[in-house]
């Protein structure tokens, strides 16, 4: 099991979702394009996904808002040839978007790069981003190897921070994965708070309802192989301290 960072939420607000191992079909995970199975090598019963761009999603229970929320997943990236790219983008909140529906691109996200370094930037309205707030490092090249990930979204009365964190020794040094024992492995990498510009913070980060949680992989030709996704609503009271 994943260790949870915060306690969860109780009552009507808690939902606690998982990727279904047996079947990467089922719903609330959505992605494009389609996953397969691993069936041998240290990676099987793991799936895998491999394009030039490559985008999953989380839906909430009900097409409910987000708020408070701990996300983490288990990655691997085994391919890819652009050195210095950044490879992954894991964010909270946002849509599906594109040049006609720009507004559902507005959501705070994190960058990670090939090289382990992160930061974090907004965007404001597809395609428009801030400057990245950079001079965050998980301590080693992302590629070629697993991590564990977390994405944190809190939320105040006037502002959204998002946390980084990272199972750093997810993986065995073979490229075997490493689960047993995660609950002390668990790091913050860093942290951001959005106070507004473009859209308020609060209102981008609950906005319309049928939302996702969404990473993707820049366009660049990779592969990738997950193990777990999951998404806990987290208790407001805990967690905004």
């Amino acid at each position: 099991m994943v260790a949870k960072i915060y306690e969860s939420a109780s009552g009507s607000k808690f939902q606690d979702l998982y990727m279904n191992m047996n079947d990467a079909e089922q719903r609330p995970l959505d992605h494009w394009p389609t996953m397969s199975k691993i069936t041998s090598g240290v990676d099987a019963g793991f799936w895998r996904c491999s394009d030039n761009q490559i985008r999953i999603a989380l839906w909430s229970n009900d097409n409910k808002p987000w708020g408070n929320v701990e996300h983490s997943f288990y990655i691997k990236v085994t391919g890819g040839n652009n050195s210095g790219d950044r490879v992954i983008q894991p964010y909270i909140g946002g849509g599906r978007h594109s040049d006609s529906t720009v507004c559902h691109g507005n959501a705070m996200k994190v960058s990670i790069w090939e090289n382990g370094s992160a930061g974090f930037r907004k965007e404001v309205v597809h395609p428009n981003y801030t400057n990245e707030r950079s001079g965050r490092d998980l301590g080693d090249d992302f590629e070629g190897r697993w991590w564990g990930i977390k994405v944190v979204q809190i939320l105040f009365s006037n502002k959204c921070r998002i946390e980084l964190w990272a199972d750093t020794g997810a993986d065995d040094g073979n490229g075997r994965l490493v689960l047993s024992g995660n609950q002390n492995k668990w790091r913050m990498i860093g942290r951001t708070e959005d106070t507004g510009g473009g859209r308020p913070a609060v209102e981008a980060a609950e906005a319309a309802v049928t939302l996702p949680l969404l990473y993707a992989i820049q366009e660049r030709d990779y592969a990738f192989e997950i193990r777990k996704v999951s998404l806990i609503i987290l208790n407001c009271s805990c967690a905004a301290t």
